[in-house]
């Protein structure tokens, strides 16, 4: 089913255009701003920029995004910063990106959604049920049309 947002991630979501509560964009906003020395503000809207990105960008390839950050964050210097983005940038899709192709749930969310629904269906398909019992007048299980003594009880 589709997922219903609380009254505060709507605020959240139009007030700052991503999840800015959640712990996956409180750390992208303080590697933005600690290690790559990104004002706040800024910091608040790379994040903004993240979160729609992530929102429309359905495969996961994040090299794009990458690129631009790299690009137009001028203390962005060493590969230790890419490493640590990269884990960050998974960390907010899966766990707080409400994705609008997923119904508005997060990729983690959808995945635990699908086990248990197949959980469900699991528990409820009964393994080694015995075949239904075949009188003679019946229809025949073969599909003939004939009853049963008339066709393949004929051959037991």
């Amino acid at each position: 089913g589709l997922y219903l947002p609380t009254v505060k991630e709507i605020t959240m979501l139009s007030h700052y255009g991503y999840l800015q509560s959640t712990t996956a964009y409180q750390d992208l906003h303080d590697f933005f701003t600690q290690e790559l020395n990104v004002a706040a503000l800024d910091a608040h809207y790379w994040c903004q920029y993240i979160y729609e990105f992530e929102n429309s960008n359905t495969d996961g390839n994040t090299s794009e995004l990458i690129q631009k950050l790299q690009a137009n964050i001028p203390a962005w210097n060493n590969y230790s910063h890419l490493g640590r983005l990269s884990v960050l940038l998974q960390n907010a899709r899966n766990n707080a990106t409400r994705m609008f192709c997923l119904g508005g749930h997060t990729p983690n969310e959808t995945i635990k959604l699908l086990r248990d629904a197949q959980q469900a269906v699991q528990q409820n398909t009964r393994v080694g049920a015995k075949a239904k019992k075949v009188y003679p007048n019946d229809p025949c299980p073969c599909g003939s049309g004939k009853k049963y003594k008339k066709c393949c009880g004929k051959k037991h």
